[in-house]
């Protein structure tokens, strides 16, 4: 297992192994203005996201951020406070606020200083740095939940976008490969390799690239990304998945679901199964 950064891809990003990052705490007023507020956020630049009660907190680099234009693209008025953190201390507020997810007892996802988690047919350990996806999250345990309606034995896998690979390494558990795991962004292609190795996970080929043009059609794409990325790179998505094969698609709110099936259903797919969390929603389609 390794890295490729791919010379087709465009606007590849610097390597920032010790970026300072902002962590912006936001006060909401329920469950929809923070799934809301989410999603607008990670349209612009933020990489993580915690939620507890009425509180958000965003993590964004300190050279992406920028009070004045916070302020503007916010969905709702709402106080907020702003904290350096360096790296040390990203991995340590990740550390204190981890809990385990389970997805039933389909998955169930820890960090490795935890102890092993009982009754889940499979367990990944994934310690997230400055990358996205450790189940937390409704997109990603949206993500697992459909996961389990697919057989990927002896499948081919493109997960678009990995963050911490989470996606990767469970397709790789329940029989995939090869699976291409494509990131454009470097610290996650680093973080998604420590969690690769921890899992002792194969078949997995990390790539650094911000598209998935031009290759060759694999059996099921993951994508679990915000609406604007999907929206721009729908048709490569569609193009990429073989007659018969599977796209899984979150990350986007369940408000625009009907869009995306209208999307995706002239692309040649039809639906499998919508499942939704909160506001979140996913997508299972099966190509013609």
């Amino acid at each position: 297992m390794y890295i490729i950064e791919n010379q087709a891809c465009s606007n590849l990003q610097p390597f920032f192994f010790m970026s300072n990052f902002i962590k912006v705490d936001l006060t909401l007023r329920s469950a929809q203005e923070l799934d809301i507020t989410t999603a607008i956020l990670a349209d612009h630049d933020f990489y993580a996201f915690e939620q507890e009660e009425n509180h958000l907190r965003g993590y964004i680099r300190e050279s992406d951020f920028d009070e004045i234009k916070l302020n503007s693209i916010l969905p709702f008025p709402c106080p907020f406070t702003v904290e350096l953190l360096g790296e040390r201390n990203w991995n340590e507020e990740w550390e204190k606020g981890m809990k385990p997810v389970r997805i039933h007892d389909f998955a169930g996802i820890r960090t490795a200083f935890q102890p092993p988690l009982e009754e889940v047919r499979h367990e990944i350990i994934i310690t997230p740095k400055m990358s996205f996806g450790t189940g937390h999250h409704p997109s990603t345990s949206l993500m697992i939940a459909q996961m389990e309606r697919v057989d990927f034995r002896g499948k081919s896998v493109i997960d678009f976008g990995t963050g911490t690979a989470i996606l990767a390494i469970l397709a790789s558990k329940l029989g995939a490969s090869p699976i291409w795991a494509i990131d454009n962004d470097p610290w996650s292609l680093v973080n998604a390799e420590e969690n690769i190795k921890v899992n002792h996970t194969e078949g997995i080929l990390l790539e650094k690239c911000d598209n998935i043009k031009g290759r060759e059609s694999v059996d099921i794409v993951l994508a679990n990304l915000n609406l604007n990325i999907i929206e721009i790179h729908s048709e490569d998505m569609g193009a990429r998945v073989k007659s018969g094969g599977k796209l899984i698609l979150s990350g986007f709110l369940q408000e625009d679901t009907p869009g995306l099936l209208e999307t995706f259903h002239g692309l040649g797919f039809f639906q499998n199964t919508s499942r939704g969390e909160g506001q979140w929603s996913s997508l299972l389609l099966t190509k013609e």
